[in-house]
C-alpha cells in the first residue's frame, strides 16, 4: 500500500495529453530513455493514451535496460504488483536496488519496505532504516517509516521525540498513517506532552479519510470522553466504520456497546457476532468476551468447553482478565 511510483509527468508541454503522447513516443522510438520512459508513464496512467500495463511495462523495460532510475523504480513496482508483468519479488527487488543506488527517493523507500517486511529479502530493520534516511525530507513515505523504525526501536534507538519529528511533516501534508500514529503519540504522551485534544484533531484527521484506525481510536476518545465529550452515539458511529472496514478492535468495541447497550440497544445476539469476527482475528479482548457470552449463555447457546478454549487462546496473548480468570477457576 506504501509503494511509491515515480511521476515527473510531461513537464513543458502545451498541447493537449494527446500531443504530449505523441511527442514522447516519437523520441522514444529514436532511443530517448526519458522518453521511453515517459511513454511507459503515459500508458501506466492512460495520459493521452488507452491506459495498457503491458505496453507500459515493455516501456520502462526499454528505458531501464538503458538505465533509467525513474524507469527502473516504476517497473519494480509492476513486478511487485503483478502490473503487466507476472509478479516477481526477486526481479522487483533487483530493480529498486538499480534505481535506489542512483538516487531515487521513491525507490529508496520501495526498497526500504521490501526489508522493513522482509519481502524478498530477508528482513533487515537496520539495512530499512537507512534507505529511508535517504529519501528523508524527499518523501513522505520516508519519514513515515523512519518514524516507524524510531517508535519501535526496529534498527535504531528507539526514540518517541524523535518519531513524532519525524511523523509530523507527512501528517500535515495529509498522510493518514502519519497522522493516525501522531494522535496516538499524544494520546499517549510519546514523544510529546499528552494531550488528548490534539490527539482527537490528528485522529478525526485520519478518520474523515476513512483509515479505520483512526476511526476506531477516535471512537474510544468519544466513549471515554478523552478530549470530547463523552457521547456514546457518536462513539458507536465510529466505531460501526471502522468495524464494516474488518478493524478487529473497533469490531470487539461495537460488540461491547450492544452488550451493555452503550449508544445502541441491548443485543447480546449482535455482540456475539462481532465478538466472533474480531476473536477469528486474534483479538485478544473480543475472544476473552466471547468465552464469556458462551459461559454466560449469552447470545449463544451455553458451551463450557468452548468457553475456556477462547478465554485460554485470549489468556496466550497475555491478556491478563484472562489469565486471572483461568488462575480463579484453576483452569490454568
Amino acid at each position: 500500500m506504501f509503494a511509491i511510483m515515480t511521476w515527473n509527468l510531461m513537464v513543458g508541454f502545451s498541447q493537449s495529453d494527446y500531443d504530449k503522447f505523441n511527442n514522447w513516443l516519437r523520441q522514444a522510438n529514436q532511443g530517448d530513455a526519458e522518453a521511453q520512459y515517459q511513454v511507459g508513464l503515459c500508458y501506466f496512467n492512460g495520459t493521452g493514451v488507452a491506459r495498457n500495463y503491458n505496453k507500459a511495462t515493455e516501456w520502462y523495460s526499454k528505458a531501464a535496460n538503458q538505465g533509467n532510475a525513474r524507469a527502473q523504480n516504476n517497473l519494480g513496482l509492476c513486478y511487485l504488483n503483478g502490473d503487466g508483468v507476472v509478479k516477481d519479488m526477486q526481479k522487483a527487488v533487483e530493480l529498486f536496488t538499480l534505481s535506489a543506488n542512483q538516487g531515487v527517493p521513491e525507490a529508496c523507500v520501495n526498497l526500504g519496505q521490501r526489508y522493513y517486511w522482509g519481502d524478498g529479502v530477508q528482513k533487515n530493520y537496520y539495512k530499512a532504516a537507512e534507505l529511508f534516511q535517504k529519501a528523508i525530507n524527499k518523501s513522505n513515505n520516508a519519514n513515515y517509516f523512519l518514524g516507524e523504525c524510531y517508535y519501535f526501536g526496529q534498527g535504531v534507538p528507539l526514540n518517541y521525540a524523535k518519531a513524532v519529528e519525524l511523523y509530523r511533516k507527512p501528517a500535515n501534508d495529509g498522510l493518514v498513517f502519519a497522522q493516525y500514529r501522531l494522535g496516538y503519540c499524544y494520546n499517549e504522551g510519546l514523544g510529546v506532552p499528552q494531550n488528548s485534544y490534539t490527539a482527537v484533531e490528528w485522529y478525526r484527521k485520519a478518520a474523515n479519510k476513512g483509515y479505520e484506525a483512526a476511526q476506531n481510536s477516535l471512537g474510544n476518545c468519544y466513549y471515554n470522553g478523552d478530549g470530547v465529550a463523552q457521547n456514546y452515539f457518536t462513539a458507536v458511529e465510529w466505531y460501526r466504520k471502522a468495524a464494516n472496514k474488518g478493524d478487529a478492535y473497533a469490531q470487539y468495541n461495537l460488540g461491547w456497546c450492544y452488550e451493555n447497550g452503550q449508544g445502541v440497544s441491548k443485543d447480546y445476539a449482535t455482540a456475539v457476532e462481532l465478538y466472533k469476527k474480531s476473536a477469528k482475528q486474534d483479538c485478544a479482548n473480543a475472544q476473552y468476551q466471547l468465552g464469556l457470552c458462551y459461559e454466560h449463555g449469552k447470545g449463544v447457546q451455553l458451551n463450557h468447553q468452548l468457553a475456556v478454549d477462547l478465554i485460554k487462546k485470549a489468556a496466550d496473548q497475555d491478556f491478563e482478565p484472562a489469565s486471572e480468570y483461568l488462575r480463579n477457576h484453576k483452569l490454568n
